[in-house]
């Protein structure tokens, strides 16, 4: 599993996927507000083709490399608790992000954007103040 996650993370280096993944969520975003299922299942599922499927990068970009180095040490290196309680926070937030999309309820949206951003801030911290 372990060697099935390195190499998924590989893949996730190309600076192409990360664009194509931003313009993906962008639009998927936009298919929740739409309450389009089909668009959303059709961008689910190009992500998935996204992250397993597509070639490692010929040229590694530092800023890439300094996220996926972060995440990969924050896995590797954080306890449980750490892990639990973010993941916890983080997929509420998710949640409540959905739900102010899917209802129209922009409060809703921006507080939990801003809460997802800080506890992405707070898992990758290495990677944004520069610590390993």
């Amino acid at each position: 599993m372990i060697k099935t996650i390195e190499k998924i993370m590989d893949r996730n280096r190309n600076p192409v996927s990360w664009a194509l993944c931003l313009i993906l969520l962008v639009l998927a975003l936009y298919a929740v507000w739409l309450h389009n299922w089909i668009m959303i299942v059709v961008f689910i599922l190009c992500y998935i083709i996204i992250l397993f499927f597509f070639p490692k990068p010929k040229k590694r970009n530092a800023f890439i490399d300094k996220i996926m180095d972060a995440s990969i040490d924050w896995l590797r290196n954080s306890s449980i608790i750490e892990k639990v309680v973010l993941y916890s926070i983080g997929f509420a937030a998710f949640v409540i992000f959905i739900y102010g999309l899917w209802e129209h309820k922009l409060a809703i949206f921006i507080v939990s954007l801003l809460v997802i951003i800080i506890v992405k801030f707070v898992a990758f911290r290495g990677a944004f103040l520069g610590k390993k």
